[in-house]
């Protein structure tokens, strides 16, 4: 097991936990990245446990326990860039078929896993003696050898296939409406690459597998594999250096300039109205304090969009708004809402909450001074200011101003 086709496969896999486990990014549709990660590295090292490797110990733990895992593969890939290019994680109903081949190919090897480690170990002696002894063994009693393994070539190539029409529907759409964001393009490459490396590895499983299943002789399959495994492998590593230099990718795709139009429903796009309502000046002090930290995920120009976009939201006055919510600012601004979440925390240096609370209380004291109160209550001012209840407006106030509202009144008027 000392080679650098398995050191890569584990840190594949240690990648993998750290997407999966990151508390930034676009996290559900990244722990579909992660989950295709994990178990195309645990397939990679079966694969080469079974092609390589000459201990039986080995082979009995990989080739004769874990086949099942390579059905998991294609769908974690595919729904990973669904959930990109919709910008939509869900999973319906109908989306767990594509794991019915993994939960009956798994469920075949159930008694074979909860044999004893003795019979493990002569299976494994067996397998490694002749790959052909795979046909008289009957380690999946679902499964024929020979229908497991050739289903197998069919079913990468269908979600190598829907992957690509996935990224050709949306790139077709979206640049006809997308504005020049760097996030867009870093993402278009990353998509590229991801998928032609996708491919890629679906080409190497699918050969060795073929090989697999018409070479009786291991001579002659250790010769027609090797160069797959390299290439294989120099996919992978290609693969991990991307994410490790553009670690943007793992927040996604802004969300384009919807417009209603043939084509965008065949990706299922939402179509969002574009707001055409004129901005008005306001008096309200806009945030403008940039953490001059390099952000390590967003590109400057970026969030310099970013920044205009809610800015606009600012001089529109939509923090007035009762159900104002970050889901609601994505929803106007057409900036995905994990981007937001970390446009404040890193950018701005706060939470949606508190930069919406701090909006409504530096406008209701400019209400205040522009003498508002002579034709409002206090508890008229507050539902007006879109705050849920008057005492959730006093507490507000005094954590910013130090004192109620009556008060400041009270003091203004001295």
């Amino acid at each position: 097991m000392n080679s650098p086709v398995v050191y890569t496969c584990l840190f594949a896999i240690f990648i993998s936990l750290l997407i999966f486990f990151f508390d930034n990014g676009y996290k559900k549709a990244n722990r579909f990245l992660a989950g295709f990660l994990f178990f195309s590295a645990i397939f990679s090292i079966l694969m080469y446990v079974y092609v390589f490797s000459h201990s039986t110990k080995w082979v009995a733990i990989f080739v004769t326990s874990i086949p099942s895992t390579f059905f998991l593969i294609g769908p974690f890939s595919f729904f990973y860039i669904r959930s990109i290019v919709r910008d939509n994680p869900s999973l319906s109903k109908i989306d767990y078929l594509h794991f019915v081949l993994f939960i009956y190919c798994f469920t075949g090897t159930i008694p074979f896993l909860f044999s004893s480690w003795e019979y493990k170990l002569f299976v494994g002696s067996i397998i490694k003696e002749d790959i052909s002894n795979f046909n008289i063994l009957r380690i999946n009693v679902l499964f024929p050898y020979k229908l497991n393994q050739g289903i197998r070539p069919f079913q990468i190539t269908y979600y190598v296939i829907f992957q690509w029409k996935l990224i050709r529907r949306y790139f077709k759409v979206s640049e006809r409406h997308v504005e020049n964001s760097a996030q867009y393009f870093i993402m278009k490459k990353w998509l590229i690459i991801y998928c032609s490396i996708f491919t890629l590895l679906g080409f190497g499983f699918s050969s060795g597998i073929i090989c697999r299943i018409f070479t009786d002789n291991k001579a002659d399959f250790l010769a027609l594999v090797y160069k797959m495994v390299v290439i294989t492998i120099a996919g992978y590593i290609t693969l991990l250096f991307t994410l490790f230099l553009f670690p943007q990718v793992i927040y996604g795709l802004p969300i384009i300039n919807k417009v209603k139009q043939e084509g965008i429903s065949d990706i299922d796009l939402e179509t969002e109205n574009e707001t055409t309502a004129m901005v008005e000046p306001t008096d309200i002090a806009i945030p403008q304090t940039i953490n001059s930290k390099p952000l390590l995920f967003f590109t400057e120009v970026y969030m310099k969009e970013i920044e205009i976009e809610i800015e606009k939201s600012i001089q529109e006055k939509k923090y007035l708004e009762s159900d104002f919510t970050i889901n609601q600012l994505s929803v106007y601004t057409n900036i995905p809402t994990h981007h937001l979440s970390y446009y404040f925390k890193n950018a701005l240096q706060q939470k949606f909450i508190e930069w919406r609370t701090n909006l409504r209380i530096n406008y209701s004291i400019t209400l205040i001074e522009q003498n508002a109160l002579d034709n409002l209550t206090f508890p008229a001012l507050a539902n007006k200011l879109g705050f849920s209840s008057y005492n959730t407006f006093i507490k507000a106030f005094k954590a910013k101003t130090n004192c109620s509202p009556s008060e400041y009144l009270a003091n203004i008027k001295l």
